[in-house]
């Protein structure tokens, strides 16, 4: 789309649209428009994101409900789209569908080996790369014939959310991950169990993200990553229903089975012998795992948890600890001016560089900086003292109870930003169960009942949760957020007559 630098095509000849046409506006635009009008003389349907768009409405969800409905989505390769995040987006929502993606040469200056494994093995379609002249290509009769042929690609589900903006590599547990899930020339994937085990608000999910935003990854791993979270209350119905969107994610329909059981052989069948990465979550107990550790003879799973007790004998365990000064410092200047390294060096080692206290810290200190004003030593000093005041001296970041203290009284001092409204608003969150999306809609009704706030508001608001990480995550695009545990459970804990109300 042009809000985002790349754009689809397609048109309404038919009621029932059967390619999409995907391309990058600032170097495919010209052949992608050519192609669409070839096309149309030849009767393909198609849908056309310049016609069918409705003003209003998310154009994300719009694209999701085209890429749905078509069996054919058609890649204007150009060296843009290879760059461009959003025509990438395209090609692997298309693949999560079954929708058959098919190449087409349209610049003869494609660095073919920066595309993933995956297409590096499609037939790329050369149609010539005069846009005037695409009907007379080499090509093009068996081009016609595939699109008016039947489509059958199997599902390959990225399941993966988006890696945060304020992402901080960590190369020493990455790498460990790495070697842990590939092989020695870091090529095929290993069907291996791996275990990311720290506790609570220290990066587990984060680097679980990263590794499934690895091109490495990414191309050992082709025929998908899916990931699934558990959390602490999942119940044997809950477990029924992940086990279930898995099954969707890799078929494209539900299973069915009444039991867990059943549901879990019908996952085995599913995995079968495709080279699949599987993230389990936040898990709490082994029982929980039990169903998604059946089957699968290539498929490794990377499992995130605060406990070492609950991992299978096999599973290679990789601890997930508190991060380094310079990653600690990294994170909390993300966003700020540069100098006062020393200051926000102490700071970081006061909140034990710990990554969920260091995300907050940055959301104050950004927001005493943007929305006050003030110097960024102004801001680093109203923290101390903010935090001092709320109690937070030392403590042992190995011991539980120290560590919901720190939380909680670091929490406080960025609730301290907040209208009493807003405070009130936040607190009301705590009613969605934890570790799942929860739309904005959602939030809004909610809102709208508790604040009288309106759609914008409700927007408006989110943003201000999110500036000062106090949301582990905020899609505007998909219009969704969620929380982070370690903040979900501190709210549940202080508003707990108000909840019982909701």
């Amino acid at each position: 789309m042009s809000i985002s630098g790349s754009s689809t095509q397609a048109s309404l000849a038919s009621p029932e649209p059967r390619v999409f046409i995907s391309y990058a506006r600032s170097d495919g635009e010209g052949f992608a428009k050519a192609l669409r009008q070839a096309l149309e003389r030849e009767n393909i349907p198609l849908w056309q994101d310049r016609v069918a768009m409705e003003g209003g409405r998310d154009w994300w969800l719009q694209i999701e409900e085209a890429l749905q409905k078509v069996d054919f989505m058609v890649l204007v390769m150009t060296p843009n789209a290879l760059r461009s995040e959003i025509v990438r987006k395209e090609w692997r929502y298309a693949r999560q569908n079954g929708v058959c993606v098919y190449p087409v040469k349209a610049s003869p200056d494609l660095d073919f080996s920066a595309l993933p494994r995956w297409m590096r093995t499609a037939h790329f379609y050369d149609l010539g790369y005069d846009p005037e002249a695409l009907q007379r290509g080499p090509e093009w009769e068996r081009f016609i014939a595939g699109l008016r042929g039947e489509c059958r690609e199997p599902r390959v589900p990225f399941m993966a959310a988006d890696l945060p903006s304020d992402f901080v590599a960590r190369p020493e547990e990455f790498e460990q991950i790495i070697s842990s899930l590939l092989d020695e020339r870091r090529e095929n994937p290993v069907a291996i169990t791996a275990a990311l085990r720290g506790a609570g608000g220290y990066g587990k999910t984060t680097l679980a993200l990263a590794v499934c935003h690895n091109e490495r990854i990414q191309e050992a791993f082709d025929d998908g990553i899916l990931w699934i979270t558990l959390g602490e209350s999942v119940t044997e119905n809950d477990l029924l229903a992940k086990v279930e969107t898995l099954i969707h994610a890799l078929t494209g329909r539900n299973s069915g089975a009444p039991t867990l059981e059943g549901a879990a052989h019908k996952l085995r069948e599913a995995l079968g012998e495709r080279d699949i990465l599987l993230v389990i979550d936040d898990v709490w107990r082994a029982s929980h795992l039990e169903p998604f550790l059946q089957g699968g003879k290539r498929c490794a799973r990377l499992i995130t948890t605060r406990l070492s007790e609950i991992l299978p004998e096999n599973a290679i365990e990789i601890p997930v600890e508190a991060l380094k000064d310079d990653e600690a410092l990294k994170l909390l200047r993300a966003g700020l001016p540069e100098g006062e390294d020393a200051a926000l060096r102490k700071l970081a080692e006061r909140l034990h560089n710990w990554a969920q206290l260091i995300k907050l810290a940055n959301g104050v200190l950004r927001e005493r900086v943007k929305r006050y004003n003030q110097t960024l030593r102004q801001a680093i000093d109203y923290a101390y003292a903010a935090y001092t005041r709320r109690g937070l001296g030392a403590f042992d970041p190995s011991n539980r109870e120290d560590r919901r203290k720190a939380a909680k009284s670091t929490l406080e001092v960025s609730l301290e930003l907040l209208s009493e409204d807003e405070r009130a608003r936040f607190g009301e969150l705590a009613i969605f169960p934890e570790d799942i999306d929860v739309p904005l809609s959602a939030v809004e009704r909610l809102w709208q009942a508790a604040g009288n706030l309106d759609e914008l508001e409700t927007e408006e608001l989110c943003l201000r949760l999110a500036n000062l990480s106090l949301l582990l995550r905020l899609d505007l695009n998909e219009r969704k957020l969620r929380l982070h545990d370690v903040i979900r459970h501190y709210l549940t804990d202080t508003h707990r007559a108000e909840l019982a109300r909701w």
